[in-house]
């Protein structure tokens, strides 16, 4: 399969005339609404009844363009596949491309109502606001007050509504158009929503497994995942891994009084001086064997970091930071995705009050790069812990490992090449998001070959209070999705010569 298309005449046809540009102001408009409509559904991992809604919404609308639904049940939440073939072939030997869709309909635990100020406190209720919640200028407004001034800034806020319901919407919009289109005779679709991902899609293997004929496709497109900080159109190739471990000292069977008992060993203070044995003051990991197992970047992915490096000062106005840790003779890109992180994510110690703790813990986690083992990787924590502190405790809590797609495979330099069309413009290749897909791991093992197609703003906050999507993303995303089916559909006969 080669994965060709030449560009919709209209995206480079020059601004759109004023009829044009209303019909797009009334697709957001509808994108928006319907976007809330799904966001109010609050489909947390936990919650079965409000992800089973969830699948039956999507379901539903899928259905009414045309695709056939099925759950694929799970000991977990249930898997929502939908298929849609192509409506015919040239020939016998002419068969369409297969490409499976995945995203995930579930969402994280909406967390504490205190973080949630741009709804009220009500993480599962839609709200539209003309700019970010913490400007002062920010106001309310109704879905009908979006126009071409308005949907530049606006925001719409909601648990889940970018992590991952933006980009179900946004195809969901596509696909309206795309199915009455003729390029639609060209080209199987079929679509994985997934209901527990933010639970780590613990069931995703044996599913992959049990309908491996009916998930069947020639290339994978997972929308998941922030876009470029500079909002530059951008793929990823795979996902780090992620691990995670804790740390207990302990010095006494009891706490005891500050004061009389004073000389009794402080976990508190024994647990920060063995932490602090294993960074240096620039944020380097310095325990032995830690990063055993990287591969180092090509030449071409050095360059190519560095390109998308050029976001930096954004990322770090974004998190009010004035540096980041690490080498800063390598780009950010090439730190973040070729260095393995270590990161204390929590600690534990006391309680207010004049006594000494004598139990301290820490929760660690070390996000894995490529050809990392994490049995390997504990180890090398483990034989540091012993040697600086033999009475204290690490226990391993599992992870997995990293997961990554050759950008010189033909179905993947192919794929690339479509959403570089798509886009009208070089797009950016990530080797792999900062963050972990666990399933990606579950997928490449199905024989499966991915790429990741970012649709949201990446300063959208997800698993963390206040998420949003800017509503000026959602006619972007929409267009992009609709000129990539025509790219991933376009006829051998019709693809341009290169």
């Amino acid at each position: 399969m080669i994965l060709l298309a030449a560009l919709l005449a209209a995206t480079l046809a020059g601004a759109p005339g004023p009829r044009a540009a209303e019909s797009s102001v009334q697709e957001t408009r509808e994108a928006t609404r319907q976007l809330m409509e799904l966001s109010a559904l609050p489909s947390f991992s936990g919650d079965a009844e409000a992800t089973r809604a969830a699948s039956e919404w999507i379901a539903a609308r899928l259905r009414g363009l045309g695709f056939t639904t099925r759950t694929l049940q799970t000991e977990g939440n249930p898997l929502l596949f939908a298929e849609r073939p192509a409506g015919q072939a040239s020939s016998p030997a002419d068969t369409a491309p297969v490409v499976l869709f995945y995203m995930h309909y579930d969402t994280q635990p909406s967390g504490p109502k205190e973080d949630w100020a741009s709804t009220g406190g009500e993480p599962f209720r839609p709200t539209l606001l003309s700019g970010r919640w913490d400007d002062a200028a920010t106001r309310p407004l109704d879905v009908g007050q979006l126009d071409a001034t308005t949907i530049a800034g606006a925001r719409l806020y909601a648990r889940g509504v970018a992590d991952d319901k933006a980009p179900i919407v946004m195809h969901l919009r596509a696909l309206a158009r795309w199915v009455k289109s003729p390029a639609a005779a060209h080209l199987h679709l079929k679509y994985l929503l997934d209901g527990e991902e933010e639970a780590g899609s613990t069931h995703i293997a044996s599913a992959l497994t049990r309908h491996r004929d009916l998930l069947r496709a020639d290339l994978l497109v997972l929308c998941d995942g922030p876009m470029d900080a500079l909002g530059r159109p951008s793929v990823y190739l795979g996902a780090r891994g992620d691990m995670h471990m804790k740390l207990t000292v302990r010095t006494a069977a009891l706490p005891a009084h500050s004061g009389n008992y004073g000389l009794l060993p402080n976990a508190a203070w024994r647990l920060a001086a063995l932490l602090a044995t294993m960074k240096d003051a620039d944020g380097r990991v310095t325990i032995d064997g830690f990063d055993d197992g990287v591969v180092p970047p090509t030449a071409q992915e050095v360059r190519a970091m560095t390109e998308a490096s050029r976001a930096e000062p954004a990322i770090a106005a974004q998190l009010g930071v004035a540096r980041f840790e690490g080498d800063a003779r390598r780009s950010y890109y090439e730190r973040l995705l070729f260095t393995p992180g270590f990161v204390i994510n929590q600690l534990a110690s006391g309680r207010p009050g004049n006594q000494i703790p004598v139990t301290a813990e820490a929760l660690l986690e070390v996000r894995l790069v490529t050809k990392q083992d994490p049995a390997a990787v504990f180890e090398a924590v483990r034989r540091h812990v012993a040697r600086h502190m033999r009475e204290a405790e690490l226990i391993d809590l599992g992870g997995s490992p990293a997961a990554r797609m050759d950008a010189g495979d033909p179905t993947i330099a192919g794929a690339i090449d479509a959403v570089t069309r798509a886009a009208g413009q070089p797009v950016l290749v990530y080797p792999s998001l900062g963050g972990t897909l666990p399933l990606l791991v579950d997928f490449a093992a199905a024989g499966h070959k991915f790429v990741g197609l970012p649709l949201v703003n990446f300063d959208n906050n997800q698993h963390v209070g206040n998420e949003n999507v800017k509503v000026a993303s959602l006619p972007e995303g929409i267009a992009l999705v609709e000129r990539l089916l025509g790219a991933l559909a376009e006829p051998p006969t019709r693809r341009p010569s290169r």
